[in-house]
């Protein structure tokens, strides 16, 4: 007996000095957490904490209460996602997807909704570290009482997550590329999404087959996200290491553009219902085209955009403003055919009430045009209220004809887009630091890309430069389809951007501070990386 205990004091010192490299590892990680975690916020914060790509992350109810920035007005998603600490949407040193700038932009708009979101995820998160429900912590502290469903292929971890939570019973069970889930999923859930994310399985035949399954439930405006496109393990093409689900995206997007006469076909015929497609690093989104927006014009009898309900309420909306000029002849042709009234009304309204200029660069002053030079001025200088607008132009005798006639406005350069020393003029000129650059120029490969390549570097960190006319090209051509090579560009560098492709096998590397790359009907729009936004 007197053996025992001696033996087991004589083994005390060891376990006390166990327990306290225990206890010292456990303190220092957390320590370590902590430390990672507000370092991120900072990071995040201190460029400018109520912006992301650019974009203003408080709405117009928050801005008639006064908030300056939304983290005085309530949470970011990224605060909510870094401080959950139970999920991969959001920067780490770990998962550095920094899926939380395109979230936060896309879905800050329906937080303020009168009625509950509908949201779908696809994944649970039975294989996270974590453990499963992460993402429910977010969407649930991010929206006003969602309307949140989850479909799940782990049976026996769902029965696990509603023992643990009886309370939240709108998970269902099955497999995302079987149809006859799906259907049960939606007649289950009711459908009529807002959104949909798909965060569960990463294979082609699953990631496609849920899109095709889940994406003709979502509301017309509706968004769909795919995460991890880059983390592939089947379906790669051998030269590009591109998955099948990246190919698809890419395919659409170009027919999206509607520059391709085919000369090959595509791996996929583009769906009729969608609007636009945005990619950046490792997931892409789609949204869904709302029917109501096209009618015909009655004075050319081609479709025509219509504003959104949301477009409708407060100032006057881009389309009301283009369309009112139209009936003076003095509109730019945004609206005649090319609807992009969807894409300029979505990403620069956040600008129109800004306290300082928006600092604006147009190249073309409108003038092979049939309703004459300066019709994009107009527009502008009605949608914005505080504006510094600049125009580039090529054609000296327009320019001169439009000064006489427009003496109060000087803010016109002339020059050649694609010639470099014209672009250096125009920006010590102008003063460069610009919040948007439209290019509706010359619509030839040399000239555009030229331009891109001389003035985005004066865009600010979140800003926007917006390529119109993609479909107008008359030269450079692949040899395959009919694509202009400013789109096969543009594509390759999506490619490049979602992470999944070996980049040594593109003819053009994409700039690193191109944040993402968004294409509708007859143009793409590229969004300038803040370096602040991204903590590691």
């Amino acid at each position: 007996m007197c053996d025992h205990v001696w033996d087991i004091w004589s083994r005390l010192p060891i376990f006390a000095f166990l327990v306290l490299v225990y206890f010292t590892w456990r303190c220092s990680t957390n320590a370590r957490a902590a430390t990672e975690s507000a370092f991120e916020l900072q990071a995040i914060r201190s460029a400018d904490a109520s912006k992301v790509l650019g974009h203003q992350l408080f709405s117009e109810r928050d801005q008639e209460r006064g908030y300056e920035t939304i983290t005085k007005s309530r949470m970011s998603f990224f605060d909510i996602c870094r401080r959950s600490r139970m999920s991969d949407k959001c920067a780490s040193n770990q998962d550095r997807h920094y899926y939380h700038v395109l979230y936060e932009f896309h879905l800050s708009q329906l937080r303020d909704r009168d009625g509950p979101a509908r949201f779908l995820e696809i994944g649970l998160g039975c294989t996270m570290r974590h453990g499963a429900g992460g993402s429910r912590e977010i969407w649930e502290k991010y929206f006003n009482r969602p309307e949140l469903w989850f479909g799940e292929y782990n049976a026996k971890c769902v029965d696990e997550y509603k023992r643990r939570h009886p309370g939240f019973s709108r998970i269902m069970v099955g497999d995302q590329s079987n149809r006859t889930d799906l259907a049960r999923w939606v007649e289950t859930s009711g459908g009529n999404f807002d959104v949909i994310v798909d965060d569960g399985g990463h294979r082609t035949p699953l990631q496609m087959g849920a899109f095709y399954g889940l994406f003709p439930s979502l509301k017309p405006g509706g968004l769909y996200f795919i995460e991890d496109i880059h983390y592939q393990r089947d379906a790669f093409d051998r030269k590009t290491k591109m998955s099948g689900v990246l190919r698809t995206l890419l395919d659409w997007s170009a027919q999206l553009v509607g520059v391709s006469r085919i000369a090959k076909p595509y791996s996929s015929t583009l769906p009729p219902d969608i609007q636009s497609i945005e990619c950046m690093k490792h997931m892409c989104m789609i949204v869904k085209k709302d029917p109501s927006l096209f009618d015909k014009n009655p004075r050319t009898g081609h479709a025509q955009a219509r504003p959104t309900a949301a477009v409708g309420r407060g100032p006057e909306s881009f389309y009301d403003i283009c369309k009112r000029n139209l009936l003076s002849d003095k509109c730019s042709d945004r609206q005649d055919r090319h609807f992009y009234h969807v894409l300029y009304e979505s990403h620069l309204r956040h600008l129109r009430k800004r306290r300082e200029p928006v600092r604006f660069f147009e190249i073309g002053l409108g003038c092979t045009m049939r309703y004459g030079a300066g019709g994009s001025r107009q527009i502008w200088e009605a949608y914005f209220d505080h504006v510094d607008l600049w125009f580039g132009e090529y054609n000296r005798e327009c320019v001169k004809q439009y000064r006489e006639n427009n003496p109060n406005f000087k803010n016109i350069v002339e020059g050649d887009q694609s010639n470099k020393e014209d672009l250096q003029r125009w920006v010590a000129a102008s003063g460069g630091n610009f919040d948007v650059v439209v290019d509706d120029g010359g619509h030839r490969t040399p000239l555009q890309m030229g331009a891109f390549y001389g003035l985005f570097p004066h865009v600010k960190p979140g800003g926007l430069y917006f390529i119109e006319d993609i479909h107008y090209q008359k030269d450079g051509t692949d040899g395959h389809s009919v694509h202009s090579a400013v789109l096969r560009t543009l594509l390759d560098w999506s490619a490049q951007l979602v992470g999944v492709v070996d980049s040594s096998a593109y003819e053009s590397k994409v700039p690193d501070d191109v944040q993402s790359i968004e294409c509708m009907m007859h143009m793409c729009m590229i969004v300038k990386k803040d370096p602040a936004l991204y903590p590691y």
